[in-house]
């Protein structure tokens, strides 16, 4: 019956789906990297997806655990984490209005 092929035509589409999300998810991760260790190796778009996931572990492996921090330790890491959050959130930010096309930048106050 031609209801036994619809598993079988789907099966490659469905494969070739899985592989598109597994490439956007690993692009995320190699920018997500790139942006938070600076590791220049990264900039390569071609760079293995090998590669990716072992610098993911040695990148998750070096964060403190904050278990295992001191109440003061703990918050000054919190409070780092923020600020640094903060300023690259502003950074994007910069970089979002600074490309529109055609925006003006005001005047810079005398």
């Amino acid at each position: 019956s031609s209801s036994q092929w619809v598993p079988q035509l789907l099966k490659p589409l469905l494969e070739k789906l899985r592989r598109e999300r597994l490439n956007r998810s690993l692009e995320r991760l190699r920018l997500l990297l790139l942006e938070g260790t600076g590791d220049q190796r990264l900039r390569n778009p071609k760079v293995e997806k090998a590669e990716i996931l072992q610098k993911t572990l040695q990148f998750l492996r070096a964060q403190p655990h904050p278990e295992s921090l001191a109440p003061e330790e703990l918050e000054q890491l919190l409070a780092r984490r923020y600020r640094s959050g903060y300023r690259a959130c502003l950074a994007r930010a910069a970089r979002f209005l600074r490309d529109i096309p055609g925006a003006t930048r005001p005047a810079t106050p005398p």
